[in-house]
């Protein structure tokens, strides 16, 4: 991606941009074997915002080895890239995948479970955590956390309803104002029941 394939894009009607980010971390972009480097990344959403592109940047948290600390940084890298819009998960080990095989080859998982699985089906089977319970949820928080962070932040609020309102797009903003009460609201309930504990 560099500035002749960004001006032949806006050339040709495109819009917005879908970048499969990923992660911050050195290591974890290695661990994915995209080819990509985090200098790349930056590199590129400075052309995004050049030709003046919207973007989604998407973002998984809790690949093996992360800690909690490296999951909140990805906030501060989202501060650097400036997306127009973030998407979040936390890494499932989906059957067959490279993360599977990898996490039953160092022994995290005791055995291959999708194939014991699909040898014995069982219905509504689940696949056991293999970061623990604790963990899982934390990820989750992380993941919930950053993209109110984002998406409620006075900036973002902002540009979306001057955006919404020129261009009188008042149903969309009508939308946009009932999932914010809902993001602050889950916010809050979030909040009483940490104090409650």
């Amino acid at each position: 991606f560099d500035d002749e394939i960004a001006a032949a894009m806006k050339e040709s009607g495109c819009f917005r941009l879908n970048v499969g980010v990923e992660s911050h971390n050195t290591e974890i972009l290695k661990y994915t074997k995209k080819g990509v480097t985090k200098e790349q990344i930056i590199k590129g959403f400075e052309i995004i915002h050049k030709y003046d592109f919207e973007s989604v940047a998407f973002f998984i948290i809790g690949f093996p080895g992360q800690t909690i600390e490296d999951a909140w940084a990805t906030m501060d890298f989202i501060k650097i890239i400036k997306p127009s819009f973030i998407l979040m998960n936390s890494l499932l080990a989906l059957p067959h995948s490279a993360v599977y095989f990898d996490l039953v080859k160092r022994g995290v998982f005791q055995k291959d479970y999708w194939k014991e699985h699909v040898l014995n089906p069982v219905k509504d089977y689940v696949l056991p955590s293999w970061r623990g319970d604790d963990m899982d949820k934390s990820f989750m928080d992380i993941r919930d956390q950053i993209m109110k962070r984002f998406y409620l932040s006075p900036g973002f609020v902002l540009k979306e309803t001057y955006g919404d309102i020129t261009n009188y797009r008042f149903k969309q903003l009508g939308r946009k104002i009932k999932m914010g009460f809902k993001m602050v609201c889950g916010a809050r309930e979030q909040e009483f029941r940490g104090n409650q504990d």
